[in-house]
């Protein structure tokens, strides 16, 4: 505890009536701030937060300065400064060759949500599978992923996931893990999108081809890790009664893609 006799330098001693633990934060709910002390004289000096900011110091916005008393908020505006859990206020009195400094508090970012517009393929556990020929089936992943009808982009996602073979492949599923986000960083939402169509249009006659499904489309949170997609992807097979220039009787595609919105602290990378 800080205790000031006279004669001796400024001291604080609490924050919103706790002599440790506040939260300074942009939020507006939370964002005003009545400093009790002593010796911090009667003009208005200055008043700061230390501890790991990129910007080096965080100043407070004074509204109200005397000998015993300051209030204050943080610039509602900041941004790009991420959550910092050992944070010290610091008070500079006008004209006073003293300061005073008082650790153990925290800052806590304005929040926002955004859509995330890359994610690194690191976070995926993509499955593998393998084709009827006994071959492996790549699973190629792009981040974005614009999709695409005609040459002509439809679509942006955070990322997706493309299979294809000439021979039949089944269905699986993929995790899509963001615990690798940023501190202070957490998934919201998610959209699945993939793609189908009506028709194989590779066989020598409309009669020569068949079209069908193996597997379901679907995805969801992991009810064991919310930080977790598991996404469940179908197969797309097309038949044919006839080969057509010598190739497989069978070609398999299964393409889809997510769009993640997470919430962090505003102004700073989730990554």
């Amino acid at each position: 505890m800080n205790i000031c006799p006279p004669g001796l330098g400024p001291g604080i001693l609490n924050v919103n009536g706790k002599r440790a633990g506040a939260v300074f934060t942009q939020d507006p709910n939370g964002n005003q701030y009545t400093i009790t002390g002593c010796h911090f004289g009667t003009a208005k000096g200055d008043a700061h937060l230390e501890g790991g900011f990129r910007a080096g110091t965080i100043p407070l916005v004074i509204e109200s300065w005397s000998d015993t008393v300051i209030t204050g908020k943080l610039n509602p505006e900041l941004t790009g400064e991420p959550d910092q859990n050992s944070v010290s206020l610091v008070i500079v009195p006008s004209g006073s060759p003293s300061l005073a400094r008082e650790p153990g508090f925290r800052f806590y970012a304005m929040r926002e949500v955004v859509t995330l517009q890359k994610l690194p393929q690191s976070g995926l556990r993509l499955a593998s599978i393998t084709a009827s020929d006994g071959q492996p089936v790549q699973a190629n992943y792009s981040s974005p992923f614009t999709s695409m009808i005609n040459g002509q982009p439809t679509g942006t996602f955070s990322g997706g996931v493309y299979r294809s073979n000439y021979y039949r492949f089944s269905p699986g599923t993929d995790i899509w893990d963001l615990s690798g986000l940023a501190p202070g960083f957490a998934p919201v939402s998610f959209q699945l999108g993939y793609w189908t169509f009506d028709g194989c249009l590779i066989g020598i006659l409309p009669t020569d081809e068949t079209l069908y499904y193996d597997g379901k489309w679907g995805a969801r949170w992991d009810p064991q890790n919310g930080n977790r997609i598991i996404v469940d992807f179908a197969e797309l097979h097309c038949h044919r009664s006839q080969a057509l220039m010598q190739l497989p009787d069978d070609y398999s595609d299964s393409e889809y893609a997510l769009t993640i919105t997470v919430v962090g602290p505003k102004g700073v990378s989730p990554f």
